[in-house]
Order: structure tokens, then sequence, then C-alpha cells
């Protein structure tokens, strides 16, 4: 059991200072680099070494990027934003969960719930990333910003890579669940 409490108080430390870092690079890129193109990249060279900070939409946002960009938005802030609030959620759920872990508790109704959101959160990640080019579209054309703008919906492989995760994520919540029930049960039995 202590060996699960230190792994998971390293995995919560893990994943603050990820969560620091992302903060911190799409800040960066905002602030410091050039962003109208699709793909945006901050560089700094010194004598020794060169460090690059990319935002790439490569998967299911590149073409809209693409667009948005020759129609003279900005794709990072319109889709960073976006792009960026799903792997919050997941970041959240699991430093609660692996908080559990730390308190040893390990088969418990929360940790089930815990595991769900993180489904939950890849769904709404597939959900967000079909729909929001769509709704980006509608709201430039209804401010009248541009008439020229395509809707776009795309369903890639990202998204279908995702949907199989999150339905894997929830079996292992709901089997977690009737496991944490039928231990209960066996318990009232004598």
């Amino acid at each position: 059991m202590n060996k699960i409490k230190t792994i998971s108080k390293y995995i919560r430390n893990l994943l603050i200072l990820i969560t620091v870092l992302h903060l911190t690079v799409y800040t960066s890129i905002l602030v410091f680099a050039d962003t109208s193109s699709a793909s945006s990249q901050l560089s700094a060279s010194y004598n020794v070494f060169s460090s690059f900070i990319t935002i790439d939409f490569k998967d299911s946002w590149s073409g809209f990027a693409q667009v948005l960009s020759q129609e003279g938005f900005n794709p990072t802030i319109i889709l960073g934003i976006a792009d960026s609030l799903p792997y919050f959620f997941i970041y959240f759920f699991i430093f609660k969960l692996f908080g559990l872990y730390q308190q040893g508790l390990i088969f418990t109704y929360k940790n089930s719930f815990y595991i769900k959101c993180i489904g939950s959160s890849l769904l709404g990640w597939i959900g967000l990333s079909v729909f929001y080019p769509v709704l980006v579209t509608l709201f430039i054309r209804f401010t009248g910003q541009s008439d020229t703008l395509p809707l776009m919906m795309n369903i890639g492989s990202t998204e279908i890579k995702y949907l199989i995760i999150s339905l894997i994520i929830y079996a292992f919540s709901w089997i977690m669940k009737e496991a944490i029930e039928l231990k209960s049960e066996q318990e009232l039995v004598i």
C-alpha cells in the first residue's frame, strides 16, 4: 500500500507540473509568437542550443485552422483554448483519482466516479472536436465578420481513437463499480 501512496504522490506532482507547463507554453505562444498562421511557433536560439515551442492543429482542426488563417482570423486563439480545455478536465480528474489512491482508497465509488469522468471528458472532447468548428463558423457568419468561411465538420481517426479509449475507460469504471457492489454484498453474507 505504501508503494501505491508514494507513486500516487509522484503522479499528482507530475500532473501539476504538466498543467503548469501546458498553461505556460500556451500563454507564451499567445504573447510572444506570431499566431496568425495555422501553426504557431515560438523559437529561441542560444549559443549552445535552440528551442522551439509549437501549437499545431494537425488532427481534425488543421483544415479549419488554415481556413481561419486565410480569412484573417487568429486560429491559435480561436482553437487553442477549446483544444486545451479537455486536457484540463482530464488532468483534474486524474489528479483527484490519484489523490484517493494516495489516501489508500483504492476501490471506492468515488474512484469509479472519477474514472467515469475521465471517460466523459474524452467523449466531450469528441463532441467539441466535431461541433466546435461549426459553432465558430456560425458565430463568425452571424456577426458579419465573414461570409465566405465554410462550414466544416470533421470526424477522423483521432475522434474514433478517443471514442474507443473513452468506451474502454467507461467499461473499467462500470466493472469497478460492479466489483465494489459485489464486495459489499459479500461482506453482508455471513
